[in-house]
């Protein structure tokens, strides 16, 4: 099966094509309302709870709401092609990264420095694990950017 990463130029497609769907206010409009709607929802449910990390969560989940309705959108307008494994993957790899910070937030680290340093191990977790366990995906846009840079 081939997919839309397999080669430059069909990438270079895609982002050009991605680009002007993401600008269709037909989808942006409703999409950012839902998220709108689900930020404030979630932020009233979690921030009593978690305080700033509530407010974290709930940008989080909009913001992957406000994604996941631009992409059902667009893979009506363009085809993309998601496989299963590279999916599970990537959730290792979020489950991974999400432990790593659930461990430093529990820290007794001061709270600014405690930040800094979940980005950046959770970022480096993230990244390695999807390397280690060859998303393709992640692959292949390593090998492209890699490309670019021997040129």
């Amino acid at each position: 099966k081939d997919c839309f990463y397999k080669n430059q130029a069909t990438m270079d497609t895609l982002y050009e094509q991605a680009f002007r769907e993401l600008l269709n206010e037909k989808i942006i409009i409703p999409a950012s309302g839902c998220s709108a709607i689900i930020n404030v929802v979630t932020n009233r449910v979690l921030i009593p709870v978690w305080k700033q990390n509530g407010a974290a969560v709930a940008s989080v989940a909009s913001e992957l709401l406000t994604n996941s309705i631009q992409f059902v959108y667009m893979r009506k307008k363009i085809k993309v092609c998601l496989e299963l494994r590279d999916l599970k993957i990537a959730v290792i790899s979020t489950i991974l990264m999400m432990l790593v910070v659930i461990g430093i937030m529990n820290t007794e680290i001061p709270t600014v420095l405690a930040l800094v340093i979940e980005v950046m191990c959770g970022a480096i977790v993230y990244m390695v694990s999807n390397i280690m366990l060859k998303n393709s995906l992640l692959v292949e846009l390593l090998q492209i950017v890699k490309s670019k840079y021997k040129k």
